[in-house]
């Protein structure tokens, strides 16, 4: 099986600082039934915020939020 990282990066939410954090969850099917994948992050100093998921099958299909 090939597997990959994946880097996840959403734009911070105005107003929020430094002190928010963000949790990034993968999941394999549409209603997240079934995460894969759960990190969080505290807020980038750039205007976005990055997570690395978890090593992930490279031949499937996954949804994040």
């Amino acid at each position: 099986m090939n597997c990959e990282t994946f880097t996840l990066t959403v734009a911070n939410v105005a107003g929020t600082g430094a002190s928010a954090t963000y949790t990034f969850e993968v999941a394999s099917d549409a209603a997240f039934a079934v995460k894969v994948s759960i990190v969080s992050a505290t807020a980038g100093t750039t205007g976005q915020t990055s997570a690395q998921a978890e090593t992930l099958a490279s031949n499937a299909t996954y949804y994040w939020h």
